[in-house]
């Protein structure tokens, strides 16, 4: 009888009598019993015919199918039929040329362009090498494959059998073809008005992006740094931005119809005050002196009475003091209130005073009276004696009051 190992009647493997017959590439150095008695071949070694040779690598898909949709995700697996690889390397080759040396090739967001073409995987272990038939890689254009409409009766599909070539399910609002999937959407994050300075001051409002101008049903969940904040709207609005308060990494989360997608973080980096600038004619208009300073972080500088706030010159907000330390306001007495506006130079700023009683009195100051204690009979009549103090910046109030 002829021994034709591997594809005869007997088992393939070389024979051994002893554990000596049993060295080189691909054998254990074991010799067991047995009939008849063959060497053990080593990992991703296989006993063919009267030898083992190194196993042949096989290509698989994840996710499994034929198709490979544009835009999808795959990733493509170089198998030994071992799941201990220690000591293998592995080299990928696309249209014959080495594209990646890793067990596993990723295929992201695919395109035609770029993943066309013909795929191999090649092996070696202990100083041997054997490479895996060709995978023909077609990019094809995305959507689930249906030829009726029960194909699509599942929650991210419109239940619609498109009857163009290829025949493919419709998605939902809020999903996309992608692959050969209809998937949930994934949202972005842009800042609602033009622009990457965050000066310190500045109020600034991000957007939850969907693609959609119709988001009914839609929630939102805002994060900071990986915590979740308390912002659970569209819009996260940052009001006088600081460093400590507000810098840091951003993501919005999604939910529609059970699904849930998370944008990618977001940075939002403070920097200092002011309006960016280049050149002294980038400075022009109220409250610039039209100077871009020479600093490193170049900024047009404010004129008297404006101040760094955001990215502009903003005008000083005024304070109201009262000359005589104290808050109680005792009937009958005399006070003086100060217009702050944090400068001793006032030169060209005028003051308008108003009060929530009476009506505005302009270019300085009031004195407000109470009811005329001869007219007892009508409690809302007022007299209202008004003086001006020409444009001094304090106003005198008298208080008094009637029964």
């Amino acid at each position: 009888m002829c021994d034709i190992g591997d594809g005869g009647d007997e088992t393939p493997g070389k024979r051994c009598s002893s554990a000596s017959t049993c060295t080189g590439n691909g054998y254990t150095g074991q010799c067991p019993s047995g009939s008849p008695q063959v060497c053990t071949c080593d990992k991703n070694f296989v006993a063919r015919g009267e030898t083992c040779s190194l196993v042949k690598p096989t290509i698989t898909r994840d996710p499994s199918g034929t198709i490979f949709g544009e835009g999808g995700d795959y990733t493509l697996s170089c198998e030994t039929g071992s799941a201990d690889v220690t000591g293998v390397t592995f080299v990928w080759k696309k249209n014959g040329v080495d594209t990646a040396i890793t067990k596993s090739y990723t295929i992201t967001g695919a395109s035609a362009a770029t993943h066309d073409g013909n795929y191999t995987c090649t092996i070696t272990y202990s100083g041997v090498s054997s490479t895996s038939d060709a995978l023909d890689v077609t990019i094809e254009a995305p959507g689930k494959r249906c030829t009726q409409d029960t194909n699509c009766l599942f929650k991210e599909y419109a239940g619609i059998c498109s009857l163009t070539s290829p025949r493919i399910c419709d998605c939902l609002s809020h999903y996309k073809l992608k692959g050969e999937a209809c998937v949930f959407i994934t949202p972005s994050i842009s800042r609602v008005t033009a622009g990457d300075v965050y000066a310190e001051g500045g109020d600034y409002a991000l957007i939850c992006n969907t693609d959609s101008s119709i988001n009914t049903g839609m929630t939102y969940v805002w994060s900071k740094d990986g915590n979740d904040t308390t912002i659970v709207s569209e819009t996260y609005t940052i009001t006088g931005v600081t460093a400590a308060k507000d810098g840091g990494s951003y993501t919005c989360t999604i939910t529609y119809n059970g699904d849930s997608s998370t944008s990618l973080s977001f940075p939002v980096t403070v920097s200092a005050p002011g309006k960016r600038c280049t050149t002294n004619t980038d400075c022009t208009g109220n409250g610039y002196t039209g100077t871009c300073t020479t600093t490193t972080l170049k900024f047009c500088s404010c004129t008297a009475h404006y101040k760094l706030i955001g990215e502009s010159c903003v005008f000083v907000k005024p304070t109201i003091i009262r000359m005589t330390a104290g808050s109680i306001y005792g009937e009958g007495g005399d006070y003086i209130l100060m217009c702050d506006i944090g400068s001793s130079n006032t030169t060209g700023v005028t003051f308008l005073w108003k009060n929530t009683e009476f009506k505005t009195i302009s270019r300085g100051g009031w004195i407000a009276g109470a009811s005329n204690p001869s007219r007892r009979g009508n409690s809302n009549l007022k007299q209202k004696q008004q003086i001006y103090l020409h444009q001094h910046k304090s106003i005198t109030i008298i208080f008094m009051k009637y029964n």
